[in-house]
């Protein structure tokens, strides 16, 4: 129980064993020890671990792991604690990578003889980017920057040209799920701006520019519904002992009045923000 005290001394004491090994390459331990994190209270994932396994996993080439996770959210009822996982930036972007990167023939550890029907069934890897993309459109940008690619011409500035990618009154989220989409840049650049990883996305970018000008209804129903992003109380607490780059250590103040009913052990943080 993350409520004790003594608990929560423990709990902590391994999420920073798993960022410094982490931060050391050692990715598979990193990934083996936010798994048992996430087992101590998978309902609760008092630490937010769910914002983090799936970098890991990728890291480590787990792909059919990150497929599997996200399945298994996607199939829960909508009163699960953790039902709102599918709807991240990270496991809808991970999810799409990982389906491309065993598209694309990449060797991962941990495969399966006999694939997931679930998996199998899913969209193909462009489809479920183009997704992601929709619902989270300001992340593209970002990705690009921090990659240092170059997308003032070219494909890359008609695409952001476009409406979708656009800044406008319908492409605005709150804070909060500006403050989450930064962490995603932040941690998982590394993953997406290998030369086929871009050429992924930009294919996906256009695709998803193509699907919007012929007004697909599931898609438009994705785009307009970012505003109504509900964020649970441990990302927050995932945020707050996170050390991430000083672009995004400030944590928005909508998101700790958010937060501040359902955690109680925020009041601190506030206190020192």
């Amino acid at each position: 129980d993350y409520g004790m005290s003594q608990n929560k001394v423990f709990y902590h004491a391994l999420f920073r064993h798993m960022q410094a090994v982490g931060r050391r390459g050692c990715n598979r331990t990193a990934f083996e020890l936010s798994k048992l994190l996430l087992s101590l209270s998978p309902d609760d994932d008092p630490l937010g671990l769910l914002l983090c396994i799936d970098y890991y996993a990728l890291r480590c080439r787990m792909f059919t792991f990150v497929q599997d996770l996200f399945n298994y959210y996607d199939n829960t009822p909508k009163t699960h604690p953790q039902h709102h996982v599918t709807s991240l930036p990270n496991h809808l972007f991970s999810n799409a990578l990982a389906k491309f990167n065993i598209e694309s023939g990449v060797s991962g550890a941990g495969a399966k003889t006999q694939p997931n029907p679930q998996t199998a069934a899913q969209p193909s890897a462009k489809t479920l980017l183009e997704d992601a993309l929709v619902r989270y459109p300001a992340i593209l940008n970002a990705l690009l920057e921090k990659a240092c690619v170059p997308r003032e011409s070219g494909i890359w500035g008609t695409v952001l040209n476009h409406y979708l990618f656009r800044a406008s009154p319908e492409t605005q989220v709150t804070e909060t799920v500006t403050h989450l989409q930064n962490i995603f840049v932040e941690r998982n650049l590394i993953l997406w701006k290998a030369p086929n990883v871009l050429a992924f996305l930009q294919s996906a970018a256009l695709g998803a520019t193509q699907r919007y000008d012929v007004r697909e209804a599931t898609l438009l129903e994705a785009f307009h519904g970012n505003k109504q992003r509900v964020i649970p109380a441990t990302v927050y607490r995932h945020i707050l002992i996170s050390n991430f780059s000083d672009a995004i250590t400030t944590i928005p103040r909508e998101a700790l009045e958010e937060a501040a009913g359902n955690m109680g052990d925020l009041g601190a943080a506030e206190a020192g923000a």
